[in-house]
């Protein structure tokens, strides 16, 4: 739903199973060249995860930052 440099919010299908406040989470970013990591629940509210990145290294960063500028994204 949404996504930055440092975390995401993700919705989750119904059933999926529940998620607590600093559970480790595994992400696969397919779009910007597979990136997968490491992610930390911060937040859990009617069916949106948010998430942490808490595994990316600093060229995975870059192609996340490159990734995000050509999406030409309205700021909010």
């Amino acid at each position: 739903m949404d996504l930055s440099y440092t975390g995401a919010r993700i919705a989750v299908p119904e059933g999926t199973g529940s998620y607590a406040k600093g559970q480790a989470v595994s992400i696969q970013l397919s779009e910007i060249n597979d990136i997968q990591c490491e992610g930390r629940v911060i937040d859990m509210q009617g069916g949106i995860l948010r998430v942490h990145f808490a595994g990316l290294n600093s060229s995975e960063k870059e192609l996340l930052r490159q990734w995000l500028s050509s999406q030409n994204l309205q700021k909010t």
